[in-house]
C-alpha cells in the first residue's frame, strides 16, 4: 500500500500516472474485438448470476493424431509485439510477414555474455523508466499490457490418509506439496499469517499449543513442509526501497556475485527517478527449523531469493522453489545492477546476498520476458550450499514427476496489419485531448488506433527441467493452443506429457486435450470439445484423462489415453451443475466437488417456458461410476447449502483429505441458506463454517457428518484445513482447532492457535 500512498500524494504525480492508463486503455482497443465475445475474465459465476445458453448441441469435438494446422498469419510474442508495433508505426516494417521460430529447443539454452547484453535487451524490451508505470510495459513509445503474470498456482491435490494420520494431499504419490496445515500423528503445525503454532492435539481432551514460531513482521507464511524433526517455512516478504531524487544520494556500491564484484562502471552506477517512485522488492523467505523440541524450536539454516513464488515440492528431503522476479523500471542511463538482476542469500554460504551473474542466466530466445525465474534446489538434510538456475522468462504453475519439471506460463501474441511507411507525423502535447490517442516512437508519431491488430492467439508455454543429482536442468520448451486452469490440467505419464486447455476466440471457446512426446512435441489431440463452455476440472488417472467443461450443464468427458497419438472421447457424462475437483477413490469410482445449478427459465411471446440459463443453488458432492469408460454415471450425489455455500476444497485440492480406511471425503465447508445456515435477511448473512465428513458405500453418498462449531458472527480469519488422528477430526479455522469424534460426530475440546 506504501507505493500508493506515495504515488497519489500530489496532482502531478496523478496526472502522470492518468496519461499512462490511457494509453493503456488505447492499446485495449486492439484487443477488445477479440475478447468482447468471449468474457473469459468472468470465470467465477456468481451465486445469482445467469449462465447463457450453451451452444447447439450438434457442434462437435474433434479427435485427431495430426499435428496442428499452420496459419498463415503472422504472430508475435507480447513482448515484442509492441516493438513490431512501432516499426510499423515509423515505416520500418513494409509488410506484415513476421515470424516466429518453433519454441521446440533441445540445445543448451544460452546464457547471457555480460550485465550490458542484459540491459541492451531489456531497453530493447522497453523496461526503462519511461515505462515506470508497473501494470505495463512501454515499448517503443508504446504501452503493452506485460506478456507474463507472477502468481501463485491454483489448487493441488491426491489422497493422503496412510495410517493414521492424515498427510498433505498430494498430486504426485512421493513428492510433497506445501501447505498451512502439517500433521505428524501427535502435533499439528499450522500457520497463520507471520507465525506457525505447534499443537499437541493427542490425545484430543488434553490438547494445547506448545509454542509458536514467529517469522519477521512483514513475512507471511505461505507453505509449510515437515520431515522427520525438520519443519521448513517458506514465506512471502518484502523490501521498500525508496529511490533518491538526487544522483548524489545514492552512495557507490560494490555488487557482489559469488564473491566477485561487479565491473566499476556498474558497481557506482547511480539510480535516479521522480520522488513519488517508490520500489517495492518482493521476496521469498524460507526458514528451517530442527522440532524435535517441540518448545524449543531452533533456526538452523534461512534462505532468501528475489521474487514471488510460484511453488515449490519436496522429495527426500530436497527442495525445489520456483519464484518470479520481475525486473522493475530503471532509467535509460545510469543503472545500479542491484534492480537488474537477481539475488539470493543462503547461511550455509554465509549471510551475503549473492547477485547472480549476467554469466549464470540463461534465456529462452523465443520466450523473453522482464522477469527471472529462479529454481532454487537444496537439500535440508545436508549442508550443501543452495543451487540456482536462473532463467530470462516466468512461469505461473507448475507440475512435478520423479524425473523433471515442467514449468507453465500463458502467453498472447498478436499478428499486426502492415501500414503505410508514409504516415504522417503528429505532435499534440501532453494537455490536448487528443494526445491520449498517440504514441511517439522517436521517429514518427501517429494515432494508436490505427495500428491494427489482425488476430490474437493464446497458448500456454512449457519449459521441461530434467532433475539432476545437483538441482535442475533445461532440457527444451514447447507449446500449446490454450490455457491450463491450473496444474491438474497437466500431467505425465510413461514419458508422455498430457495437457488440458480452454481456446478463446472470436467465435466463444473451445476446450483441447493434447498429448506431448518427451521432446515437447504434440503426438495427438482432441479439439472443439464442448464448445462455447471451458475447463472446471481435469484429472489425469494412468491410460485415462476426465475433464469436467460446463456452460448449463456439467458434461464429464472420458478420454482414452491409451494411444498418446491418438487420442480420443470415449465417453460423456450432462448432468445439472459441474465439479471444480475431481478425485479418484478407486479404479472405477471418481468423486467430484463443485457446485449445484438450477436451470433459468423465461416466458417466450406464446407464454411458453425457454431456458435461458443456470444459476448456482449450493455446493454439490457427486460420486461418478467410471468401470465403462463409454458410459459414465452419476451414481449419486448430496447437494450442500444454499446459494453462496462452497469448500475451499474446490480451488485448493489441499484442502481435501481423503480418509482411505474409512472411504470418506473429508472438507472444510462454508454454508449459507438450506440447511447449512439461515438465508440472508437483508442485514446478515448467518452462515455456518465447518467441515463435511461424506463416506462412499457401495454406489451411495452417506453424508456421516455436518461438523458446524462456528458462524460468520465469529469473524473469518485466513483459510481453513481439516485433519484426522486415528479417530478424531481436527478442523483449523479462526485461529482455532477443535477436535470432533469421528463416530459421534460430537465436539471433543477446542483451543486457540
Amino acid at each position: 500500500m506504501n507505493i500508493f500512498k506515495n504515488i497519489f500524494r500530489n496532482q502531478k504525480t496523478v496526472a502522470t500516472i492518468s496519461g499512462v492508463f490511457v494509453l493503456l486503455l488505447t492499446l485495449s482497443i486492439f484487443q477488445l474485438s477479440y475478447f468482447s465475445s468471449n468474457p473469459k475474465t468472468n470465470d467465477n459465476v456468481l451465486p445469482n448470476s445467469v449462465v447463457e445458453k450453451s451452444l447447439p448441441e450438434n457442434e462437435s469435438y474433434t479427435n485427431s493424431s495430426s499435428l496442428p494446422t499452420a496459419t498463415n498469419s503472422p504472430t508475435v510474442s507480447p513482448t515484442k509485439s509492441a516493438s513490431i508495433i512501432s516499426k510499423v508505426i515509423s515505416g520500418t516494417v513494409k509488410n506484415n510477414n513476421v515470424t516466429i521460430k518453433s519454441v521446440n529447443s533441445s540445445k543448451k539454452l544460452p546464457k547471457f555474455k555480460s550485465y550490458q547484453e542484459i540491459l541492451d535487451l531489456l531497453k530493447k524490451m522497453g523496461v526503462s523508466y519511461s515505462g515506470a508505470y508497473r501494470g505495463g510495459v512501454m515499448l517503443d513509445g508504446v504501452l503493452v499490457a506485460p506478456g507474463e503474470k507472477a502468481g501463485n498456482e491454483a489448487p493441488t491435490a491426491n489422497a493422503s490418509g496412510q495410517g493414521g494420520f492424515s498427510s498433505t494431499n498430494t498430486q504426485v504419490s512421493g513428492i510433497d506439496e506445501g501447505d498451512i496445515i502439517k500433521n505428524d500423528g501427535k502435533y499439528l503445525y499450522i500457520a497463520n499469517q507471520n507465525k506457525v503454532s505447534i499443537m499437541d492435539v493427542y490425545p484430543a481432551a488434553g490438547m494445547k499449543k506448545i509454542s509458536e514460531i514467529i517469522v519477521d513482521k512483514n513475512e507471511f507464511v505461505q507453505e509449510l513442509y515437515l520431515k522427520d524433526d525438520l519443519l521448513t517455512i517458506i514465506c512471502s516478504s518484502y523490501e521498500n526501497n525508496p529511490v533518491p531524487t538526487n544522483p548524489t544520494d545514492t552512495p557507490s556500491q560494490s555488487s557482489e556475485t559469488s564473491g566477485k564484484s561487479l565491473s566499476s562502471t556498474t558497481a557506482d552506477a547511480k539510480m535516479v527517478a521522480p520522488d513519488y517512485w517508490y520500489l517495492q522488492k518482493q521476496l521469498t523467505v524460507i526458514k528451517v527449523y530442527n522440532v524435535n523440541n517441540k518448545e524449543l524450536p531452533s533456526l538452523t539454516r534461512t534462505l532468501k531469493f528475489d521474487g514471488n513464488l510460484i511453488s515449490s515440492r519436496e522429495k527426500d528431503g530436497k527442495f525445489y522453489v520456483i519464484t518470479n522476479r520481475n525486473i522493475q523500471a530503471f532509467p535509460e542511463k545510469d543503472v545500479n545492477a542491484d534492480d537488474i538482476l537477481p539475488a539470493y542469500s543462503d547461511t550455509v554460504k554465509g549471510k551475503q546476498e549473492i547477485l547472480i551473474p549476467a554469466q549464470n542466466i540463461e534465456y529462452c530466445p523465443e520466450n523473453v520476458s522482464a522477469n527471472y525465474l529462479l529454481i532454487s534446489c537444496f537439500d535440508i538434510t545436508t549442508q550443501e550450499p543452495v543451487v540456482v538456475e536462473t532463467v530470462l522468462g516466468a512461469g505461473n504453475s507448475i507440475y512435478m514427476s520423479n524425473t523433471a519439471l515442467y514449468i507453465m506460463q500463458p502467453f498472447y501474441r498478436y499478428s499486426i496489419k502492415p501500414m503505410p511507411a508514409e504516415s504522417t507525423i503528429v505532435e499534440t502535447s501532453k494537455n490536448s485531448e487528443s494526445s491520449a490517442s498517440i504514441a511517439s516512437t522517436g521517429t514518427a508519431s501517429v494515432p494508436v488506433a490505427s495500428v491494427d491488430v489482425a488476430s490474437v492467439q493464446e497458448g500456454t508455454v512449457i519449459m521441461k527441467f530434467m532433475i539432476t543429482a545437483s538441482g535442475v536442468q533445461f532440457n527444451r520448451a514447447g507449446e500449446v493452443p490454450g490455457q491450463i486452469i491450473n496444474q491438474y490440467s497437466v500431467d505425465e505419464y510413461l514419458k508422455t506429457f498430457r495437457i488440458a486447455t480452454t481456446s478463446w476466440g472470436s467465435d466463444g471457446s473451445t476446450n483441447n486435450i493434447f498429448t506431448l512426446s518427451e521432446n515437447l512435441d504434440i503426438l495427438g489431440k482432441v479439439t472443439n470439445l464442448a464448445p462455447g463452455e471451458r475447463i472446471y476440472a481435469v484429472r489425469f488417472v494412468e491410460e485415462t484423462g476426465y475433464v469436467v467443461t460446463f456452460r448449463n450443464m456439467d458434461p464429464l468427458f472420458v478420454i482414452d489415453l491409451s494411444n498418446p497419438s491418438a487420442p480420443k472421447v470415449v465417453g460423456e457424462l450432462k448432468i445439472p451443475g459441474f465439479s471444480n475437483y475431481l478425485h479418484p477413490v478407486s479404479s472405477t469410482l471418481l468423486i467430484g466437488i463443485g457446485q449445484n445449478t438450477k436451470t433459468v427459465y423465461k416466458k417466450d411471446e406464446s407464454g411458453k417456458d425457454i431456458a435461458v440459463g443456470s444459476t448456482l443453488s449450493g455446493l454439490k458432492v457427486s460420486l461418478f461410476d467410471v468401470s465403462d469408460p463409454q458410459s459414465p454415471k452419476e451414481l449419486d450425489s448430496i447437494a450442500i447449502g444454499g446459494v453462496g455455500s462452497n469448500s475451499e476444497a474446490q480451488y485448493n485440492p489441499r484442502a481435501f483429505v481423503w480418509w482411505k480406511a474409512k472411504l470418506s471425503a473429508l472438507f472444510p465447508v462454508y454454508l449459507v441458506g438450506g440447511d447449512g445456515g439461515l438465508i440472508y435477511d437483508g442485514n446478515n448473512i448467518n452462515a455456518k463454517m465447518g467441515a463435511m465428513l461424506i463416506s462412499v458405500s457401495g454406489k451411495s453418498l452417506i453424508e456421516k457428518g455436518r461438523l458446524l462449531p462456528a458462524d460468520v458472527a465469529d469473524g473469518y480469519y485466513g483459510q481453513s484445513r481439516v485433519a484426522y488422528i486415528n479417530n478424531v477430526i481436527y478442523i483449523s479455522m479462526n485461529m482455532k482447532v477443535i477436535a470432533f469424534d469421528a463416530t459421534t460426530m460430537q465436539e471433543i475440546s477446542r483451543t486457540t492457535t
